[in-house]
């Protein structure tokens, strides 16, 4: 559909011829079967500490992921990160404590 959308638009004369494109590709897109599940893809962001937590160096990959109706996880502190990353020492325990949330609405570990 696509390939096609694109010639058409390149042998389009005019505005008029444009539009009827549009409306014909665009048809074709709604025609086309989608699937809507009530249990998303579930996808883990792991990788460098910052990259994970900061949006611009990750891209927006979570909001767009998000978009596609992908259920995205990803750590929201150092501690959270070092238990969640795959790439753990092996027969490394995990960091002890839980999430708390402060009156300020941001989030830290407590430990026990």
């Amino acid at each position: 559909i696509y390939g096609g959308a694109i010639k058409a638009i390149d042998g389009a004369k005019d505005y008029r011829a444009m539009k009827q494109v549009k409306r014909e590709h665009l048809q074709k897109l709604k025609c086309l079967p989608t699937v809507s599940s009530t249990d998303p893809l579930k996808i883990g962001i792991t990788g460098e500490f910052f990259v994970v937590v900061d949006s611009f160096a990750s891209m927006d990959i979570e909001i767009e992921l998000g978009k596609l109706g992908v259920e995205v996880r990803r750590p929201q502190s150092v501690v959270e990160w070092i238990n969640f990353n795959p790439f753990r020492a092996p027969g490394r325990p995990k960091v002890p404590g839980r999430m708390i949330s402060s009156p300020s609405g941001t989030e830290g570990m407590l430990f026990p």
